[in-house]
């Protein structure tokens, strides 16, 4: 995610190289996403600047549309694109990240599923 005046947010894709140079919002260091965020950054010397490490897509959004830095998000994140206040651009040879549902067993489960 970018804020919309960010000069890479008109990018069609960016490397993690050039995204490294940039002031990042990222996740919280304990969770699969910000193992992920690591790896994307593993070999890219100097480091990534990420300032700020935050929970929650909610404020993470809100920092973005406010111009407060660039977050590197998966694409459940920015599903829904369209009606986002900020760019979305696909970072070439982004990780992978694995998803795992769950569920009770003995509770009846939405028709939807």
């Amino acid at each position: 995610m970018i804020p919309q005046h960010h000069p890479l947010a008109e990018w069609q894709q960016i490397s993690a190289s050039e995204l490294a140079k940039e002031f990042l919002i990222s996740f919280e260091p304990e969770t699969p996403h910000s193992a992920a965020v690591s790896e994307l950054f593993r070999s890219i010397r100097p480091a990534p600047k990420i300032g700020v490490r935050h929970p929650t897509y909610r404020d993470r959004h809100r920092l973005v549309a406010n111009g407060m830095g660039i977050a590197v998000v998966d694409e459940f994140a920015v599903a829904d694109s369209a009606t986002l206040p900020f760019s979305v651009v696909r970072v070439k040879g982004g990780p992978r990240i694995h998803i795992y549902l769950s569920w009770k067993r003995e509770v009846v489960r939405s028709h939807f599923f």
